[in-house]
């Protein structure tokens, strides 16, 4: 396995437990649900384009957000061109 094979393995399994972590944690009731949950509605109002802001890329409206675990997680799956896709109110 070259260098270049080992870091996006890394990366991917990184960006993985991210995934994880917040899916896992979004919808509970505890002290990181509801950190994520007012991160991401802190976000939503500043783009405000009626849509899960998850679903747009990064690249067209993360200017608009202030650098938070949410943004990194959507900066990173734009990245790797995977959006997340939810029933309505689901997030």
């Amino acid at each position: 396995m070259n260098s270049g094979d080992l870091e996006s393995q890394i990366y991917s399994e990184n960006l993985s437990k991210k995934i994880v972590y917040f899916l896992h944690h979004i919808h509970r009731d505890d002290d990181v649900g509801h950190k994520l949950r007012c991160s991401l509605g802190n976000l939503d109002p500043k783009v405000s384009i009626g849509t899960n802001i998850l679903e747009t890329k990064y690249n067209d409206l993360g200017f608009l957000a202030t650098e938070s675990f949410i943004t990194d997680i959507w900066r990173e799956c734009t990245n790797l061109d995977i959006a997340f896709c939810s029933t309505e109110d689901a997030i």
